[in-house]
């Protein structure tokens, strides 16, 4: 036990430092600039089932039922979310051996243009982002680890304390009205971390969380 918890303590020192090295180096390079645009280049490939508004209730719930991560996007309900084209189509054609259709959604983390004030938070708004990403990854992994059998629940539940720290530490260096509507997301997800650490965890819930703190990223320029 004192390893998995050594483990989560670690992720967070190791996202908190890298919070501040992506700071420093975006400081340097959008010094003096009233104007800056973030180039994220992330690449997210969702498997999804469709649906209409009127039958997303239930098809969230057979998605869940199937152990996937439930989440709502668009006209569909995501499964799982890859960092590889390869990975997520050889899931939709296990899917589909089991007589389910899925798309492969691909979505991409676009450049977004601050002005302003937001320009001058640029470094810690990249920060963030990238920050973000590296917690939905390691859900990602904690994850797949969970459904294979090859982690306990202490482990799982160490991952997700861990990014709940790592998404509180970030939240409470943002500072001014630039970051209010990413704060109030940050700590949405830092309390649903903390909520589901105290449970019984399941691969699922890992998922979503990991589909829900990429979404942030995809709609980065809807916070700012």
């Amino acid at each position: 036990m004192k390893t998995t918890l050594r483990r989560g303590g670690m992720f967070a020192v190791l996202v908190l430092f890298a919070v501040f090295l992506f700071v420093f180096v975006g400081v340097v390079r959008a010094a003096g600039r009233n104007e800056v645009t973030l180039s994220l280049d992330k690449t997210y490939y969702f498997v999804v089932r469709p649906c209409e508004d009127s039958t997303s209730a239930a098809v969230v719930g057979q998605v869940l039922g199937a152990g996937g991560a439930g989440f709502l996007m668009g006209k569909g309900v995501v499964v799982a979310c890859y960092y590889l084209a390869s990975d997520a189509e050889r899931v939709q054609g296990l899917l589909r051996e089991q007589g389910v259709e899925t798309d492969v959604l691909v979505k991409s983390a676009e450049g977004v243009l601050l002005a302003g004030e937001r320009a001058n938070a640029a470094p810690r708004i990249q920060a963030n982002a990238e920050l973000v990403d590296t917690c939905a990854r390691m859900l990602f992994c904690a994850a797949n680890e969970l459904q294979r059998g090859a982690s306990s629940q202490e482990e799982a539940r160490a991952a997700v304390r861990g990014v709940a720290d790592a998404v509180k530490g970030l939240r409470m260096g943002n500072t001014g009205e630039v970051f209010d509507a990413w704060n109030a997301a940050l700590w949405h997800s830092e309390t649903a971390c903390k909520e589901l650490a105290e449970g019984i965890l399941f691969a699922k819930d890992l998922r979503y969380l990991q589909t829900e703190l990429i979404s942030r990223v995809l709609d980065l320029d809807a916070y700012f």
